[in-house]
């Protein structure tokens, strides 16, 4: 029963990884090629990448990794794509990047201190550590587009 939630806990985290990689993509594809969209690809590959370790994981315990955000990953790229159809402006981009990471990592991170053990807490808490790092990446490139 424990290892079954597990691996419901860490579907849910593979899911918001899915849904960060399909928002970075449509996001920094609406950017012209430079600084900002090498930036956002960047932090995108580390979304692809915890996207693998959590499906290798998974896997090794016996469990069937999603392959996709769902709906819901869906909805988030598709919103993103209408708020950047209306206002492309690099700001509100890194804006809307910058609130998704945080309510992302938030949730992970309540899910993971009430349902992982202690071996795939250890797993999702270098995720966690690449997900602040994002977060103070973004806030570097807000105040760099603000002219701070």
């Amino acid at each position: 029963m424990i290892l079954e939630q597990e691996i419901d806990v860490l579907n849910k985290i593979l899911k918001g990884e899915y849904m960060a990689i399909g928002v970075y993509d449509s996001l920094a594809n609406s950017l012209p090629v430079g600084g900002l969209r090498k930036s956002l690809s960047s932090i995108q590959e580390d979304h692809e990448r915890h996207a693998q370790v959590l499906t290798r994981f998974i896997k090794q315990k016996g469990g069937e990794p999603v392959t996709s955000a769902g709906m819901a990953g869906s909805m988030a790229e598709w919103m993103s794509r209408v708020k950047t159809m209306v206002k492309a402006d690099e700001q509100d981009i890194i804006r809307q990047l910058y609130d998704g990471e945080g309510q992302g990592l938030a949730k992970a991170v309540q899910y993971a201190e009430r349902y992982l053990g202690t071996e795939a807490r250890a797993l999702v808490e270098q995720i966690f550590s690449d997900e602040h790092d994002h977060l103070k990446t973004l806030e570097g490139l807000l105040q760099e587009a603000a002219g701070e």
